[in-house]
């Protein structure tokens, strides 16, 4: 099985080690976007993807300044998050994420140790900014 990150008529792009490629293949039976792969599953953000959370989907003003105090706090500490949705703009998908500091595999967030933000699906390079526990906790 391969990670289909797109498919324009009968090209796939896929996820690879080192990026993303495209082959010429019919994609269409078994295709599972990956908005929908994210839908319901314990996620967590990838490495540099903090940076560039939004209050809002397609802002170009940094992430909030508590957001931004939080970060610096927790370091290189892992980010969980819940997808709450997800928005197109300028042909660029951004996911709603209820996040935490607080790894949800471990023990359930306080509502004071939950916030939400917008990120853009995918980094410069084209590879998700999120990821899931394929096999759960």
């Amino acid at each position: 099985a391969a990670i289909a990150l797109a498919k324009s008529g009968p090209w796939c792009q896929l996820l690879l080690h080192s990026g993303t490629g495209w082959i010429h293949e019919e994609c269409e039976a078994g295709f599972i976007s990956i908005e929908a792969l994210l839908a319901d599953k314990p996620l967590y953000l990838l490495e540099g993807a903090i940076d560039q959370a939004r209050s809002q989907p397609g802002g170009s003003v940094a992430m909030p300044s508590g957001l931004q105090a939080s970060a610096r706090k927790h370091g290189q500490q892992p980010l969980s998050a819940r997808l709450l949705g997800h928005r197109t703009m300028g042909g660029h998908t951004w996911l709603h994420l209820e996040a935490s500091w607080v790894n949800d595999c471990e023990r359930s967030p306080s509502p004071q140790e939950v916030f939400e933000l917008w990120l853009p699906l995918r980094d410069a390079s084209g590879r998700p900014q999120v990821w899931f526990h394929s096999r759960g906790c």
